[in-house]
């Protein structure tokens, strides 16, 4: 088996997903950068200034503040952008959350059991391990997998499914204690750590790369790698200059920004 990859894991899942809120989302982000750092090197009120079209000012961006690490980063903050994250498991929610440079919103499982224990009753209508993957998360089968302590598994389909049967026992320990008339936040204790869980992250730009610089190393966990890696790929849209720059020079690198 060949060593699994982030692209793997976004290939495989089709519940992993990562956008944009355009309402949340600087609208021109690399113009707004440029007007920050132009204050620093104008004679004049920065505003006045004719300011570049968007491609443009990425250009100069890259050019006058990012190549050669001419100076700390801070006028990345000038561009700030909200994500909508979701499929992703608990266990690498917790992971990004602890990133304190930004704003975090996490869906409650004080509020919304109501889908786990639903799913439940559907899969339990037809054991189609698909319906219980959409609420639970495993690792693609057929890929060797390893932790930063040289440790591999092959995982095969026959140890996913000992795997989601395993989960499928916890979850209907859930809803059978809902069914009970837990609340909910008595009941999420009996979850694994695998379930699915929304999440929404708002960060300015210096400190959305600096939490790339983190979870895009090497031996950062998978998954964690994989949803930098989705966050990437909205930042090659949203930024494409400033993004081509990071694939290029710090991607996977653990370069901590100045």
């Amino acid at each position: 088996m060949s060593l699994a990859t982030p692209e793997d894991i976004l290939e495989k899942d089709p519940h992993l997903k990562v956008e944009i809120d355009p309402d949340g989302t600087s609208p021109f982000p690399s113009r707004a950068i440029w007007k920050g750092q132009h204050t620093c090197v104008f004679e004049g009120f920065s505003l006045d200034d004719k300011v570049p079209d968007e491609r443009k000012a990425g250009e100069a961006v890259v050019r006058h503040l990012l190549k050669g690490n001419k100076g700390h980063y801070s006028p990345l903050r000038w561009a700030h952008i909200t994500l909508h994250i979701g499929g992703f498991d608990h266990n690498t929610i917790m992971q990004f959350v602890r990133h304190q440079d930004s704003a975090h919103l996490v869906q409650s499982m004080r509020y919304t059991g109501k889908r786990i224990a639903e799913t439940m009753r559907l899969w339990m209508e037809s054991e189609d391990m698909t319906i219980l993957q959409s609420i639970h998360y495993t690792r693609p089968t057929g890929f060797t997998y390893t932790d930063r302590y040289g440790q591999k598994v092959d995982y095969s389909e026959q140890m996913q499914e000992c795997d989601l049967n395993l989960a499928a026992r916890a979850y209907i320990g859930y809803m059978q204690a809902t069914d009970l008339g837990y609340p909910f936040e008595m009941a999420r204790g009996l979850l694994p750590t695998g379930f699915r869980q929304n999440y929404t992250i708002a960060a300015d730009l210096q400190a959305l790369l600096h939490m790339l610089d983190q979870r895009t190393k090497a031996d950062a966990q998978l998954e964690a790698r994989a949803l930098a890696e989705s966050i990437l790929r909205q930042l090659d849209e949203w930024i494409p200059e400033i993004a081509q720059w990071y694939r290029e020079n710090r991607y996977g690198k653990a370069i901590l920004a100045p």
